[in-house]
């Protein structure tokens, strides 16, 4: 008498996968190098915001130094993740007075329109 095993018992066998560690990896406030991954994910649930961008796998890096900071986007669908990262530079003056702030970065356009026309 024939008998033929069913075909479904080898794929019972397979059940132990190993999970393949995505979510975020680093939190708000947190400092973080060019080129580390923020978040890694499949499918866009996380938008790349400021100084990040979506690699080839749908995970989000860093393009520069800084500090991450998440904020979220209202939309008629649901509110959406946004990642951005802070340059260290800019950190450092946003601690100072807002007035002193605006003086800092009317001095550095001018300075940078300033070069821009000499080399011209």
């Amino acid at each position: 008498m024939a008998h033929v095993k069913a075909g479904s018992s080898s794929a019972h066998q397979k059940a132990n996968v190993s999970g393949k560690r995505r979510g975020l990896k680093v939190n708000q406030g947190q400092y973080v190098n060019g080129g580390q991954i923020l978040v890694k994910q499949t499918g866009i649930v996380y938008k790349a915001g400021m100084n990040t961008m979506i690699s080839r796998d749908s995970s989000v890096m860093s393009r520069v130094a800084g500090i991450v900071q998440f904020t979220y986007l209202r939309r008629p669908n649901g509110v959406r993740t946004v990642v951005n990262v802070w340059p260290k530079q800019e950190v450092k003056v946003v601690k100072v007075e807002r007035k002193t702030v605006a003086k800092k970065v009317a001095k550095a356009v001018s300075k940078k329109t300033a070069t821009k026309k000499v080399s011209a």
